[in-house]
């Protein structure tokens, strides 16, 4: 059902671009800057155009206000081009604006005197600083999520962030409840936002939440460490999930992994497995089987006006434990339920939890069960 509903809130975000860039205004970057002419005094209404393939529909436009400032918000994380145009200016480009995360970004441009058939294109490193905001954020790419050799989960993401620390998340055999904070803040604070809007665990105090983000077909993961100017109700870290929305090209993407029993390494020796008051062991703990599979594929049902993008994911883990087994089926029979020779169980975890489900259920029912 979530994943059902995960595919229809991405496609009425994309049905309805206005009403998705609202709820997410908070969560998304700023192009901003001055223009002027070449004596240095401003240009108030130059149109500007900010053009990317991260924007359904290629172009956005603002102009310029009185004080010859442009702004342009709500812009999905992307490489974006800048164009100019004023009657009597050469029209100007600015080209190769990486934006990524919540970001502000200041682009002034000079403007020539000239005709508007000439094009002056400004080559130049983007601005890797904002200096309009004192959020202190940490992004990372969905290049580099699909890379990284971990469990696929918010958890691993959460750990690359220096000042942002969490319960061993990244070293879950797979993905589960995640609870994070900044160093030195309460446990719970952290807070998760899936395109700007939080999703986080109502009952746990807005904290983690046992939902599986899907992680894995993001556009970028943005962590704001501090400096938040009051988005949410707490000053810790909120961690932004921008997920994929597809293309004007098809493309998808497919993963998988697996590992059982045999892959399990041993390191035992004599001295651990000693007997009493030795320590005694006669296994380690491991995996008894994981697997991971994804799919995922998006793209245009029609050029420039709408995208489609979907996701499927399936996974499961089951760890053992050295030490922690359960009684053998014959010794849970209904027919001897106080006969306590322990045998080690064989059967495998999914018979187990079957067992243990009938024997929640006959405790409950009392000594009249038979």
């Amino acid at each position: 059902m979530l994943r059902r509903l995960s595919v229809v809130v991405s496609l009425l975000a994309l049905m309805f671009p206005p009403l998705a860039a609202a709820q997410g205004a908070l969560e998304r970057g700023t192009l901003t800057g001055t223009v002027r002419d070449p004596s240095g005094a401003v240009l108030p209404g130059v149109t500007v155009e900010a053009a990317s393939p991260a924007l359904i529909e290629k172009v956005r436009t603002a102009v310029t206000d009185g004080s010859g400032v442009y702004r342009i918000v709500n812009l999905d994380p992307g490489v974006y081009s800048l164009t100019f145009m004023l009657e009597g200016f050469s029209l100007s480009k600015r080209e190769n604006i990486e934006l990524r995360g919540s970001g502000t970004l200041t682009i002034p441009v000079e403007m020539k005197v000239g005709n508007l058939a000439e094009t002056v294109v400004v080559s130049g490193e983007s601005p890797v600083v904002d200096v309009q905001s004192t959020r202190r954020e940490a992004v990372i790419d969905g290049e580099v999520v699909s890379t990284l050799p971990g469990t696929r989960s918010s958890g691993s993401l959460i750990t690359m962030v220096p000042g942002v620390e969490t319960f061993g998340a990244a070293l879950n055999p797979a993905p589960g409840l995640v609870f994070f904070y900044a160093r030195g803040g309460p446990t719970s604070e952290g807070r998760f936002n899936v395109n700007g809007m939080p999703v986080a665990n109502a009952f746990a105090g807005g904290g983690g939440s046992s939902l599986i983000y899907d992680t894995v077909n993001v556009e970028e993961g943005a962590i704001t460490v501090a400096g938040g100017m009051g988005e949410t109700d707490v000053g810790g870290p909120v961690l932004n999930i921008v997920p994929r929305s597809g293309g004007n090209t098809f493309q998808g993407q497919a993963f998988t992994n697996f590992s059982n029993d045999a892959l399990r390494g041993n390191n035992l020796t004599p001295e651990l497995m000693s007997p009493t008051p030795g320590p005694n062991l006669r296994e380690t703990p491991g995996v008894i089987k994981a697997y991971d599979a994804n799919i995922s594929y998006g793209g245009p049902i029609k050029h420039d006006r709408l995208w489609f993008f979907g996701s499927y994911r399936k996974l499961n883990t089951e760890t053992a434990v050295e030490g922690v087994v359960a009684r053998s089926v014959a010794d849970l029979t209904i027919s001897r339920p106080l006969h306590f020779v322990w045998q080690r169980d064989r059967a495998p975890p999914s018979v187990r939890s079957l067992i243990e489900c009938l024997k929640v259920a006959l405790k409950e029912r009392g000594p009249t069960a038979s």
